[in-house]
């Protein structure tokens, strides 16, 4: 990393004081990540060698004041060379030692690792590698983490909890590099995701209905269910798909009443059999505000379509549930199996990271895209911004 610095000489004597000389200097600082630990783990850079770029330069000269205070030009520009000598020489105490390496451990770095939800991830490692970044060349630095499922589903992550979402689709990429943006990638791998998805593998939900038809005459009261299993997530060109393994079906309990004393009499109960040809589980990345996090999380949002069931009941249908046969088929192939899919797409949204929360000022991140690596992984990459 290239460092400008600036040493100047001041007249205190002087009211106001007055700057008689000044001394720049270009360094070349060499610095590593690594993961410092104390209360908590965070992420630091350290400096490893320090040298000087070039020449002295010296834009303010008065030679009057110089050789008032240090009796000739040559003996001031000695000092200006001891000056920084010490601030190369980092491992040598003395007063100007900790000046470059101050500047790096005042640098705050993203540290969202640590506020994940449902899953852990555990620093392994830093790499680095050279390469383009729109058009322009870039280095690029990598923190390798593994991540571990919690089994830890979010009590409620559906529409009533205040989520929704922010993104602005009008708003186009960003198609032009510029030196002052900061952008950061953050890569799952297929198996990663994978991981992170187990607490949502399986799906059980049963819904409950109460029909009547003729006034009342007819009553009938039917439970539906749904259960899935969640197989393996595969990465494509442009989404993420699960293979599904879904199972459907229900009863239906029907009576009568009597339109004069308005007794119950004529119980009959049957299985429903509910087939569902396809289920197709995709997941999109996106952002959307948590408001009851005050923070923009980034998500896995799913899109789940079912393929249109075919919804019987078994064997010979008797009285009184052939009086209401046809309403409870729809109700049950309609509604209740659109309401399902509606839960699933509602709470199966999968937190991936909190890139800004609430009271914590480590930095922003400003989503503009996302590439997929068929049968690899998933980049997100965004603008960070410092709180």
């Amino acid at each position: 990393m290239i460092l400008a610095l600036k040493i100047d000489f001041i007249n205190a004597e002087s009211e106001p004081t007055k700057i008689f000389a000044s001394g720049e200097i270009t360094l070349s600082a060499s610095i590593e990540p690594f993961m410092k630990t104390s209360y908590q783990e965070s992420l630091g850079l350290s400096v490893t060698d320090i040298e000087l770029d070039g020449n002295i330069e010296y834009p303010v000269l008065q030679e009057d004041e110089i050789i008032r205070h240090f009796q000739s030009m040559e003996l001031f520009k000695d000092y200006v060379e001891k000056i920084v000598d010490k601030i190369k020489n980092k491992d040598v105490t003395s007063e100007f030692n900790t000046v470059v390496p101050s500047v790096f451990s005042e640098m705050e770095l993203p540290n969202t690792w640590k506020y994940l939800s449902g899953y852990e991830a555990t620093f392994l490692k830093f790499d680095y590698a050279e390469g383009l970044l729109e058009s322009e060349p870039s280095g690029y630095l990598f923190m390798l983490f593994s991540v571990r499922s919690l089994m830890a589903i979010p009590s409620c992550n559906c529409t009533s909890s205040g989520l929704k979402d922010e993104r602005d689709d009008d708003v186009p990429p960003s198609e032009v590099f510029e030196e002052v943006d900061r952008w950061v990638s953050i890569g799952f791998s297929q198996r990663a995701f994978n991981e992170i998805l187990r607490p949502y593998a399986d799906y059980d939900r049963r819904t409950d209905n109460k029909f009547s038809v003729g006034k009342n005459f007819i009553s009938a009261s039917v439970s539906s269910w749904m259960q899935y299993h969640a197989g393996k997530l595969n990465i494509l060109s442009d989404r993420i798909e699960v293979d599904v393994e879904a199972n459907a079906g229900g009863d239906v309990n029907a009576y009568a009443r009597d339109p004069l004393f308005g007794g119950k009499y004529g119980y009959e109960a049957a299985k429903l059999t509910v087939d569902i040809d396809q289920i197709k589980f995709k997941g999109f990345i996106t952002t959307r505000f948590n408001k009851e996090r005050k923070g923009t999380e980034l998500v896995i949002q799913p899109d789940v379509e079912f393929s249109d069931p075919n919804v019987e009941i078994d064997g010979v249908i008797p009285w009184p549930i052939n009086e209401i046969a046809e309403l409870v088929l729809e109700r049950v192939g309609s509604r209740a199996l659109d309401k399902m899919k509606d839960n699933i797409n509602s709470n199966m949204t999968v937190s991936l990271l909190f890139p800004r929360l609430n009271g914590i000022g480590y930095f922003s991140f400003e989503f503009d895209h996302v590439d997929f690596y068929e049968n690899s992984s998933v980049i997100v990459t965004g603008i960070a911004g410092d709180d």
